[in-house]
């Protein structure tokens, strides 16, 4: 005999499983809408010709002597290499550029450089290639090779070293504010599973020492 109770028991199920369902279904179109504005808005800075030349002639760095000169100086954080989550800040003469993604490249061949000092790492994994550069407003977009991944040790105060040394040369410069990390064209979660990728990071004077 099906009573009343079961009834509602089983109507009761019947609605939870449907929304359970339906939440489920949202959950889905939502991920997949954040996954296509991600998308988009790494094709938007891609097929961006918004100008990024400098009004200062030497793209937000300081000019080392008379016109002339082709180099400029600017400064460049490295990792100790027994305190990798300590930076050092270092003035490096780059090559002057007026453009601002140039410079930026400049700066991040100086970090694949050997280090100036024999108590300094370099931040970056041997072979990362700089891919390109985005900027927007004030938010720097830097996209590496995968080789910051494949040849990356993986320990995590290694992959501190690597975003926070990046990230404080990057936004020393007086046009960034904000920087993320692209590898090979695409958005990732983490750096090695250990730090977000997803969101822009920003300058930290706390990690400077000496």
């Amino acid at each position: 005999v099906v009573t009343s109770e079961r009834i509602k028991t089983v109507v009761l199920l019947l609605i939870f499983g449907v929304s359970l369902y339906l939440l489920y279904d949202m959950g889905r179109a939502f991920t997949a809408s954040l996954a296509d504005d991600h998308n988009q808005r790494i094709t938007f800075l891609n097929d961006s010709t918004e100008a990024t030349s400098s009004t200062t002639g030497t793209a937000g760095v300081k000019s080392g002597g008379n016109t002339n000169e082709t180099r400029v100086e600017a400064t460049v954080f490295f990792p100790y290499a027994a305190r990798p989550m300590r930076l050092k800040a270092m003035k490096q003469l780059v090559t002057a550029a007026t453009d601002k993604r140039t410079l930026v490249a400049n700066l991040i061949e100086v970090l694949q450089s050997p280090p100036p000092a024999e108590n300094l790492a370099s931040p970056l994994p041997e072979g990362t290639k700089l891919l390109a550069v985005f900027i927007e407003e004030k938010d720097l977009y830097v996209d590496l090779s995968s080789d910051i991944y494949l040849k990356h040790s993986g320990d995590t105060v290694a992959c501190y070293a690597t975003m926070q040394a990046l990230t404080n040369t990057l936004a020393s410069l007086d046009f960034v504010d904000r920087v993320k990390i692209l590898v090979a064209g695409k958005e990732r979660l983490t750096l090695m599973g250990h730090f977000d990728l997803m969101n822009f990071w920003t300058f930290d004077p706390e990690v400077v020492e000496g």
